[in-house]
């Protein structure tokens, strides 16, 4: 008779199908990480919903910059040149959103990834269109308009300065682009990665480089763009290549070697200077962090600006400071620690007590405070500026005196006739401009005649002119 009462058995149950507490610690851990994994790859599964030859045929057909793509561009450029001349930030990321700018560069990674050189030529060749078509439309704006100012504004500026972080929002924007161009159902990431990726503005700041004849901001700002196209290519090749797209095979391995050694060294020939620039903002940003600092430890009870020293990489700080002086000691001891860092240190003594100080501190507002007190630094300025070209002008004035009365001295002995000399500055003027004439007046002795007179100062007008350089001297009778 059967047993009813014997439980059923699974002869080929596995450990991963029994309960977690029937296994060891090693077999959990095992199961643990494999559910883990399989779970991430479902979730990051770059494969699940992409449109391989829906992707190939939009990108080819758009990649081409003729007609209406043309006449998009230029709509756009003209607007992002407005927008970067009136420095308003919605302007030109409005004209981003319009701009067909990123179609030939993704038909560039495209035609690398899947190894068709007929459509990479196309991809190059309207990419130089579009290159051009920019930059002749934003030069023929900063050259023509009249709202076009003659310095740069902070957005132009901020186009200016390409460093490595470039290098990663190109890159990353280019991978959400060409994701979502890959999908079956079309997402709306585009226009984000049209304003993430920036390739608009910095080719209108060229245009503006080139129509003022700064040359420096041409150069970075096309810099930067090309960092942004060329990362934006490479997202786009390395994610054709992670789905998988037909490849057309190399004919041999050597030639597939050579093309893959020229991606890598345009990218390195791309991406070095960057880091370069990058290097160099990164210390800027230490050398400000390093001075709020110092500000903030030292003078917190005082007020300070930060210049930046024309043509050079040092700030320099001015210190106001009210009541009783500075100590010599402790200004040198500033000045000092300040200097490691590439910062000057000046101290502008103000006219206003500790008290009056601290009644306007809570009184004005801080901006209309550091207004006063710069002014206050700027009159200073003036007035000591003033101060020492009167001193340079005393000082030649003297010199002149000391001069006149030596050659006054020699004269009297060549010429017993002469009496003295007057020596002088003139201004002569014309229909447009005055200019200033060296100018000698003789006094003779009543023993000279006219004629004698009249050789004598020749004779003396071109002993100085050869003696002092002059061009002119006038001699006034």
């Amino acid at each position: 008779m059967e047993n009813n009462n014997q439980p059923n058995e699974t002869p080929n149950e596995t450990p991963s199908n029994q309960p977690l507490q029937h296994q060891s610690f090693k077999e959990i851990a095992r199961e643990l990480w494999r559910r883990t994994v399989d779970f991430v790859q479902k979730i990051t599964d770059i494969q699940e919903g992409s449109d391989q030859i829906g992707t190939i045929n939009s990108i080819m057909a758009n990649k081409t910059m003729t007609g209406a793509n043309v006449w998009l561009l230029i709509s756009a450029i003209i607007v992002a040149s407005i927008g970067l001349d009136t420095n308003s930030p919605a302007v030109i990321i409005g004209a981003m959103l319009i701009s067909p700018l990123m179609s030939p560069i993704l038909g560039v990674g495209l035609s690398v990834a899947i190894n068709n050189r007929n459509t990479l030529r196309t991809s190059l060749k309207h990419f130089g269109i579009a290159l051009g078509v920019s930059l002749l439309t934003s030069f023929l704006y900063f050259k023509f308009t009249p709202l076009s100012s003659a310095e740069p504004t902070s957005e132009m500026l901020a186009r200016t300065s390409p460093t490595i972080l470039d290098v990663l929002i190109a890159f990353f924007g280019g991978i959400a682009g060409i994701v979502s161009t890959t999908r079956l159902e079309k997402s709306n990431a585009i226009p984000g990665v049209a304003i993430a990726t920036a390739l608009l503005p910095p080719v209108c700041v060229s245009g503006y480089g080139m129509a003022q004849g700064e040359w420096w901001i041409f150069v970075n700002a096309l810099y930067l763009f090309f960092i942004n196209s060329v990362f934006v290519a490479l997202a786009t090749f390395l994610i054709v290549r992670l789905l998988d797209f037909p490849y057309k095979q190399y004919i041999d391995e050597k030639e597939k070697v050579r093309a893959q050694l020229i991606i890598v060294g345009f990218v390195i020939l791309v991406v070095v200077p960057s880091a370069f620039i990058f290097s160099s903002v990164l210390k800027d940003i230490r050398q400000k962090q390093f001075l709020k600092e110092y500000v903030s430890a030292n003078f917190d009870d005082t007020f300070t600006t930060t210049d930046k020293l024309e043509g050079t990489d040092s700030l320099e700080l001015n210190v106001f400071w009210f009541g009783k002086p500075m100590l010599a000691a402790d200004s040198v001891q500033h000045a000092q620690k300040l200097s490691e860092w590439k910062i000057a240190f000046r101290v502008v003594m103000s006219e206003y007590g500790q008290e009056f100080a601290n009644s306007i501190r809570r009184s004005m507002e801080s901006e209309e405070l550091m207004q006063a007190l710069s002014d206050e630094r700027k009159s200073k300025e003036r007035l000591i500026n003033e101060k020492n070209e009167l001193l340079s002008q005393i000082e030649l004035l003297q010199s002149d005196q000391v001069i006149l009365d030596d050659i006054s001295r020699e004269l009297r002995q060549t010429y017993p006739e002469l009496q003295g000399i007057s020596y002088g500055t003139m201004y002569e003027t014309t229909d447009s401009t005055s200019f200033p004439v060296p100018t000698i007046t003789f006094k003779w002795k009543n023993i000279a005649t006219r004629n004698q007179k009249n050789d004598y100062e020749k004779r003396i007008a071109i002993q100085l002119r050869e003696r002092f350089e002059l061009d002119t001297l006038i001699i006034n009778n």
